[in-house]
């Protein structure tokens, strides 16, 4: 056959030369493989798949070790198992030992999931669901990329990762992966990662080329119509077409004939012939033919896809339904069962009524319902007029907790009542795994904090600015010794969640407001806390007094910045991108920190022109004045600095890593005081 295949190479981004078609080892079993290996390399095959998951690698190196081909003139890949990403090292050794090399010319992490180091015994039976909680694939990719200084690889990649996965490690890998792995075929033609991989200069390597099994690709008339016009078999027009679409392929079979004509008969596809191929996604519906359960999202793109597939089957095309399509209509409720059911909690407060205002003005991904907690008629009837449906249990009830979140499917919990207390939220998190046990969905879980706990009066270290994405931060937090007992539970609970959360698979997130201003947008109230209490104070004493000697910042946030925090976590999540979840899931929402004493000054002069106080001055607070303060807040006089004082040196850099852009900067509270003091004064 003319412009046939078999000498066909792709160039990696190392400068490596790639066989278009290769040889896949998955599933060649017991005395199967290595004759599978010999056969291919005799009718010319030179690249090689392997995975020490398969089980095969030893009786492969047998050939490997006596083949009179020079090693410079085949292609090894291997992999790294998803319980070897702690140890890499060995790993790769244990692979070049079992097929009998010094090196492999690629290296892959087989997916981007870290399970727990397992023992010979278990090793590739794994659960896939109990992941290692403290360590994750750009941690892999970090100690991957030390390899290439060994001599022992000569490329690195991936497999099975989606763009969401690719766009994260590449925002912080020094190498760009040679090669991403994943499963390409025509109903599966990854059209948004090859884009992605394309741009990015990461080739893409097909396995499963020729389908699954109970694939019917072998029998479609468009493929055998290809076929019988080329002289060829259904095989291999699937693998021609993916080579003319820009990728390799990786074919796997034990029989001889079969091994050759995967090779021998492939031919170079003219783009009417691709063009019919192309078209086949949309004919027969997407299918993906390898999807083991990991216990988390790893098939982003499908989701993406599916979803927008349905919105328009929906809206363009009610016909289908009623012509009873069963495929489409199967398909179409898979999409649904993958929609999120959402609940908020503490929506009359004044971060859950901005953050459920801002939420019905948002373009946000699809999701099924968003439920809001209430507790009165009067809540039930203002929550509608958002688009969400009000929901009443008890929140004090283990089984009316248990029952509302399991019997309404909620996959995703935004929690925003209380701080320091966390009975509440570790049966919620209990219920969401028994909901992701039902339905296969991933669920989360966004706890609010407060900046409180990540500063002095935590005895969180304030020597030195933190980001709020620093890996330390949940030992900083497990570590810390608070001043107050109020602070201590509520570093109590923040640990708790995180750690419940990890023990039932369900994604955490901790939320941290800082000091708020502006004017609420919600139903309910409309004021800050702590601007608040800085008025009550000075009401009280007649003058605004500073109860600490030194002046430290602090950071601060425009109410309506807050809720854009709260959305862009929630639109990353429906979108089903990975971000920093559990130990690695803190977000502060600020735009920066100002002193205590500006924001003083600047409240002062407007408390002293409405003669709320004598004079704008700010005087510090001697223990008289302590006295008042208290007595204004509520609180011992020794208490009154945790309200109104402290030193937080946390930074917000985890919300502008997943697109969260604040609007106004740190000195705008400054600015607004005047208005921020009036506001307060009405609402008194």
């Amino acid at each position: 056959m003319a412009d046939t295949l078999e000498h066909k190479t792709f160039t990696l981004n190392t400068g490596a030369e790639l066989p278009a078609i290769g040889f896949g080892t998955w599933k060649a079993g017991p005395g199967e493989a290595a004759a599978a290996v010999k056969s291919a390399f005799e009718v010319g095959y030179r690249h090689f798949d392997c995975a020490p998951l398969y089980g095969n690698e030893a009786e492969i190196g047998q050939v490997f070790e006596t083949t009179q081909v020079p090693r410079n003139e085949y292609f090894v890949t291997t992999k790294l198992w998803s319980s070897d990403h702690r140890r890499i090292v060995p790993a790769l050794q244990k692979s070049l030992d079992d097929l009998r090399l010094d090196y492999v010319d690629l290296y892959l992490m087989h997916w981007p999931v870290t399970l727990p180091a397992s023992s010979q015994e278990t090793y590739g039976k794994e659960d896939r669901t109990a992941h290692d909680p403290e360590w994750d694939f750009v941690d892999t990719w970090r100690e991957m990329e030390k390899l290439l200084k060994t001599g022992k690889v000569r490329a690195i990649g991936v497999a099975n990762f989606s763009t969401v996965n690719l766009e994260r490690l590449l925002k912080s890998c020094t190498v760009v992966p040679a090669v991403n792995q994943t499963e390409i075929q025509p109903l599966l033609p990854q059209q948004k990662l090859n884009s992605l991989c394309v741009k990015s200069g990461i080739h893409q390597t097909a396995f499963g080329p020729l389908g699954g099994s109970g694939s019917t690709l072998h029998e479609d008339p468009i493929i055998n119509a290809i076929a019988q016009k080329r002289g060829c078999s259904s095989g291999n027009v699937l693998l021609s077409w993916g080579v003319k679409k820009g990728w390799s392929v990786i074919p796997k079979s034990v029989n001889p004939s079969r091994i050759a004509q995967n090779l021998q008969q492939c031919f170079v596809m003219d783009d009417n012939e691709t063009a019919k191929v192309d078209e086949l996604v949309t004919s027969l519906g997407g299918k993906r033919f390898n999807r083991p359960n990991w216990g988390t999202t790893i098939f982003h793109d499908d989701a993406e896809a599916n979803m927008l597939f349905s919105k328009q089957l929906i809206i363009t095309n009610s016909a289908v339904f009623l012509g009873g399509d069963k495929v489409v209509w199967n398909f179409i409720q898979n999409c649904f069962q993958m929609s999120h059911n959402i609940l908020v909690t503490g929506a009359s407060g004044y971060l859950g009524g901005t953050l459920l205002a801002q939420w019905a003005s948002t373009k946000l991904p699809a999701y099924q319902k968003l439920l809001v907690l209430v507790r009165t008629d009067e809540q039930s009837e203002a929550v509608k007029q958002y688009g969400a449906e009000p929901i009443r249990f008890n929140i004090k009830d283990e089984a009316s907790v248990t029952t509302a979140i399991i019997e309404n499917k909620i996959t995703i919990i935004y929690f925003l009542i209380d701080a320091t207390a966390y009975e509440t939220q570790v049966q919620m998190i209990k219920a969401l795994s028994e909901v992701k046990k039902q339905t296969g969905q991933d669920v989360h879980f966004l706890h609010t904090s407060g900046a409180k706990l990540f500063s002095s009066h935590a005895g969180f270290p304030t020597n030195a600015p933190i980001a709020d994405n620093d890996p330390a931060l949940y030992h900083l937090q497990k570590t810390s010794c608070a001043r107050y007992p109020f602070v201590a539970k509520a570093l109590t609970a923040n640990n708790t969640i995180i750690e419940t959360a990890l023990e039932y698979g369900v994604k955490s997130y901790i939320f941290i407001p800082c000091v708020v201003y502006g004017k609420g947008e919600g139903f309910g109230n409309k004021t800050s806390i702590q601007t608040v209490a800085i008025v009550n104070t000075a009401k009280k004493l007649r003058r605004v007094c500073r109860p600490d000697p030194d002046d430290y910042t602090w950071p601060v946030s425009h109410v309506s910045d807050n809720a854009r925090l709260y959305l862009e976590i929630i639109r990353n999540i429906l979108s089903g991108k990975e971000i920093g979840h559990g130990k690695k899931g803190y977000y502060l929402a600020s735009s920066g920190s100002v002193s205590w004493n500006s924001i003083y000054t600047a409240m002062a002069k407007r408390l002293a022109a409405q003669n709320i106080i004598e004079n704008d001055k700010v005087e510090l607070a001697d223990s008289q004045a302590l006295e008042g303060m208290g007595a204004a807040l509520g609180c011992p006089k020794e208490m009154v600095p945790l309200f109104l004082s402290g030193k937080c040196t946390l930074q917000a850099k985890h919300g502008h890593e997943i697109g969260w852009r604040p609007e106004y900067p740190a000195e705008h509270i400054l600015e607004m005081a005047d208005a921020e003091v009036d506001l307060i004064l009405q609402k008194s």
